[in-house]
């Protein structure tokens, strides 16, 4: 499993490009919805409220997570969408 601590405020990224993220490619929307899908078709998945973003079939996920287990397995579906070549992971986790 690949995570990443998120930065320290005013660490790191420095956030969007300033013309923002380009547009999601076709392919690249179409992992992003199947992702959701199955985020949404997953039981253990229920309360978390997580974000997608595809990049180049690279996706993105960031939101917050009840607890480690419901993370990991959010990483873990995210990998098994057809067409995912690498997740990263921006998800915090609740009383973390």
């Amino acid at each position: 499993m690949y995570y990443r601590e998120p930065p320290e405020a005013g660490v790191g990224s420095p956030g969007p490009p300033a013309g923002g993220y380009p547009p999601e490619r076709k392919e690249d929307k179409d992992i992003t919805d199947a992702v959701e899908a199955a985020f949404f078709l997953d039981p253990d998945l229920a309360k978390g409220e997580f974000k997608v973003r595809t990049c180049n079939g690279v996706v993105y996920l960031s939101g917050l997570a009840q607890s480690e287990d419901e993370m990991r397995r959010a990483v873990d579906v995210a990998r098994g969408v057809e067409g995912v070549r690498e997740v990263i992971n921006e998800i915090s986790v609740r009383g973390r």
